[in-house]
């Protein structure tokens, strides 16, 4: 008798968030991906004002926002938003 292990995949899938803050002096890419933790997505700025940054996500639905200095600010180029505990909106992701 033979037994089959079956191997499940879990599909990732490579994300580039970009934000648009000539102005800011840091950008940082906040959600439920990594825990709301401000540090550890920090976004790049080009020469254009455009702050960019990739990351790669498991498959599912996450909510994320960007924190411009103290300013936690949406996603103006994602309309896909969810009220949040504090009483403002949160941009939804769903990375199929």
């Amino acid at each position: 008798m033979t037994t089959k292990i079956s191997k499940q995949v879990i599909k990732r899938k490579k994300i580039v968030f970009r934000f648009e803050s000539p102005d800011a002096e840091s950008v940082s890419l906040v959600g439920s991906f990594n825990n709301w933790d401000k540090t550890r997505h920090p976004m790049i700025k080009n020469g254009n004002g455009v702050w960019s940054k990739t990351v790669t996500l498991n498959q599912g639905t996450y909510q994320y926002k960007f924190l411009a200095g103290d300013k936690w600010l949406q996603d103006p180029e994602n309309e896909n938003v969810v009220s949040n505990e504090f009483g403002t909106q949160n941009n939804i992701i769903d990375v199929k």
